[in-house]
């Protein structure tokens, strides 16, 4: 009887691992290639059920007299390891985290951790950012290599959640890319060894009351390793004013309200004690004036040591506050970039009002590529202020093409770089209603400024040809599905365009495969703010379309437009397409009005402010009502059959 029990346990345990290895082998396989941080984590998850399969047949043959035993410990890791991957990594292919983000935390894991680390981003409660401490060959394989398993090894990963809802916004950033990054380094660097636990403190651990369930005997190792938990917390915190300043602040007093994440817990202090500690470590430097407001909302925040409920918090929370100092210091001894209040003033105004009139950011006024730091800041300011415009995408935009922009640069060679030619003195130019706009018109509209002119930005070397500007091909797309419903009707209120159409979005230098009479929906690198005395024209350039594709069916741009152009790129030829983001591949021909068209505020666009390919809203059009109605009266006669 008891053979035939291990037995079954033995069946059970292998085809569990079968099982996991068929759904993870069948997620890798729809897996865009976008994702590399992902299809890496999942590739080494691959590679677990064999590594397990090896070590238990090698403990079942040298073993046999436990063999129960044993199985009952292989079944009981994998499914520690199965709940653990599916928080972690599972979740990111169930909600897709935006590449651009993934490559943010690349790069804020390169600049303050040693060797290179591939991010994996994902999605976690609502109320949570979190960071996996150790790495993901010992979450899958710890205690296998002792059986003599064969295991794979990887470069180094970062594992980081955001929160479900809003985790992946732009705003959010500094909590991710300072916060969560930091408690790495915490792992790499012996920064927690200066904080000591001091004998007074051990003392007085002696004597307090612990929470229910927790041993007695062991009280003061206890509360010091709650306390090096509470102190890594506000060292991380400390690392995130360090690197993104106030944005940072407004960053987590936000989070943490939103969350409703007021208390304290063992491993993390009180939310008003770390915003006070927040607040104190920009109080002494110099934060220039336009962030004030950023500040000023913390400022009063009120938290009192005697009015925590438990004992224990308060010893912690009075032995904590008192090192906030020495906590700065510690993270500044890192010695890596931070974030500079006086070289960050007039960026940070200068975003905030290009945001105020609904336009992105990506240069300084010395044509400089900003600093996601700056960018951050001045969204922020912007929220402050109040405005009509959609913060959030701006700021993502901006920080997209600034990404771009980063490796455009590093990309140049000495020989890539040509100038403009000069322009030489023309006779005042006259408005010609329907007139094309020449090279030296289209200068002038721009030189304008973005009150009464055109904008076109990032605008890149020799974009502006004789009359007309060259833009690039953006990294976002829509891609239509053909399979998942019967067919699409643009008066039905459900479902919606997004029933037959899914989003993607590549990472700069990565390729998008147009395939042969292919529709996707594309859009432009560049952004555009439309005077209101001009029109424009999106055309394929000619190069492109010798080839068989066609970038725009929907070409005519209005005045008064702000947004990324949507393509719709088409592939006419009879072979695959690959188009790389960054491409010219379209013309903007400008034309000038018979008078200028005043924008209305109060006018709701249909598309307001895009950066990107947007889900068609045909079903929102204003008289599609009286169409239903239409319709159904045609229905209702006699004979007719439903369709």
């Amino acid at each position: 009887m008891a053979d035939a029990l291990t037995d079954e346990l033995r069946r059970i345990l292998l085809s569990r691992l079968d099982g996991y290895e068929r759904l993870i082998t069948d997620i890798l396989g729809g897996l865009d290639e976008s994702r590399a941080g992902l299809r890496s984590a999942l590739g080494l998850v691959a590679t677990y059920p064999d590594a397990v399969r090896d070590a238990f047949h090698k403990t079942w043959e040298s073993q046999p007299t436990v063999r129960r035993l044993q199985t009952e410990r292989f079944l009981k890791h994998v499914n520690r390891v199965v709940e653990k991957v599916d928080d972690f990594v599972l979740r990111a292919v169930e909600a897709e985290v935006p590449p651009a983000l993934t490559a943010a935390a690349e790069r804020a894991c390169d600049e303050l951790l040693s060797g290179t680390r591939i991010a994996v981003v994902t999605v976690g409660r609502p109320d949570h950012f979190g960071t996996v401490i150790g790495s993901l060959e010992d979450i899958l394989f710890s205690n296998l290599t002792a059986e003599g398993a064969d295991v794979q090894r990887t470069p180094s990963m970062a594992l980081l959640q955001v929160p479900r809802l809003t985790g992946a916004s732009s705003t959010w950033r500094p909590v991710l890319l300072g916060h969560e990054v930091a408690h790495l380094a915490t792992r790499e660097r012996p920064t927690l060894e200066r904080f000591t636990t001091p004998e007074a403190f051990e003392e007085e651990a002696d004597t307090v009351a612990l929470p229910e369930g927790v041993d007695g005997d062991v009280k003061v190792s206890t509360l010091s390793e709650w306390r090096t938990a509470w102190i890594e917390e506000l060292i991380c915190d400390a690392y995130s004013i360090h690197r993104f300043g106030p944005a940072a602040l407004a960053a987590f007093g936000s989070f943490l309200h939103a969350a409703s994440a007021h208390g304290h817990t063992q491993t993390h202090p009180p939310s008003w004690l770390r915003l006070q500690a927040m607040v104190s470590w920009l109080e002494d430097t110099d934060v220039p004036a336009v962030m004030e407001p950023l500040i000023t909302p913390w400022r009063d925040l009120e938290g009192r040591i005697d009015e925590l409920p438990d004992e224990w918090a308060r010893l912690l929370t009075q032995d904590v506050s008192g090192q906030t100092t020495e906590i700065m210091a510690a993270v500044k001894d890192w010695d890596v970039k931070g974030w500079d209040p006086a070289a960050a003033a007039a960026n940070v105004a200068r975003v905030a009002a290009r945001v105020e009139h609904g336009l992105p950011t990506t240069r300084s006024e010395q044509a400089e590529v900003l600093d996601d730091a700056d960018i951050l800041n001045g969204g922020w300011v912007a929220i402050h202020r109040g405005t009509r415009y959609p913060v959030s995408d701006l700021v993502n935009y901006s920080l997209n093409v600034t990404e771009f922009l980063s490796q455009w640069e590093a990309a140049t060679d000495p020989a890539d770089v040509r100038t403009e030619p000069e322009l030489h003195p023309d006779p005042p130019l006259t408005d010609i209603a329907g007139a094309a706009l020449s090279s030296t018109g289209i200068r002038r509209r721009l030189e304008q400024g973005p009150d009464r002119g055109l904008v076109i930005t990032p605008l890149m070397d020799l974009s502006i040809g004789a009359a007309s500007v060259d833009l690039r091909l953006g990294n976002k797309f829509v891609l239509f599905r053909s399979n998942r419903i019967e067919a699409f009707n643009p008066l039905e209120k459900v479902p919606e365009a997004r029933a037959i159409q899914a989003y993607t979005q590549k990472r700069w230098g990565q390729p998008f495969v147009l395939h042969p009479n292919e529709l996707v929906l594309a859009h432009v690198l560049e952004y555009l703010k439309m005077p209101g005395d001009l029109s424009a024209q999106v055309l394929t350039r000619s190069s492109y379309g010798r080839l068989g594709l066609v970038t725009a069916t929907a070409t005519f741009i209005e005045p008064n437009y702000k947004g990324s152009l949507t393509l719709e790129l088409v592939n006419l030829s009879e072979v695959p397409m690959s188009l790389t983001p960054g491409q010219r591949i379209a013309q903007l021909v400008l034309q000038q009005l018979d008078g200028d068209i005043v924008e209305d505020p109060a006018s709701a666009r249909k598309y307001h402010c895009p950066t990107g390919p947007e889900f068609s809203k045909v079903h929102t059009d204003r008289d599609n009502e009286r169409l239903r109605r239409m319709r159904n009266r045609w229905r209702d006669r006699p004979g007719i059959q439903p369709s």
